[in-house]
């Protein structure tokens, strides 16, 4: 299962609580890369917005601080974006 969620990260989503407890680094790696990805590809807020959707899921997945240390990082990356900042900010 580890390999699927590796060739199609977004399935990690929905598969990480059957992976996580065996795969904990596995997982956040997938899920960072995922998160990443998912905000750089985002042009408008409403992109923006599902990717800060998707923090809660890492967030449950790999902890409350990875998840603010992504968050932190991809509001550094983009500082220029006013709706990365400001939808990232609700959380």
């Amino acid at each position: 299962m580890l390999e699927y969620c590796e060739e199609n990260p977004s399935s990690t989503v929905s598969l990480y609580p059957y992976i996580v407890s065996d795969y904990p680094e596995e997982t956040d790696l997938i899920f960072r890369h995922y998160i990443k990805a998912h905000t750089a590809r985002a042009n408008n807020r409403s992109g923006y917005r599902q990717a800060a959707r998707l923090f809660a899921l890492y967030a449950d997945a790999c902890g409350e601080e990875k998840a603010l240390q992504l968050k932190h990082d991809l509001l550094a990356e983009y500082p220029n974006r006013p709706a990365v900042v400001d939808e990232f900010g609700k959380m």
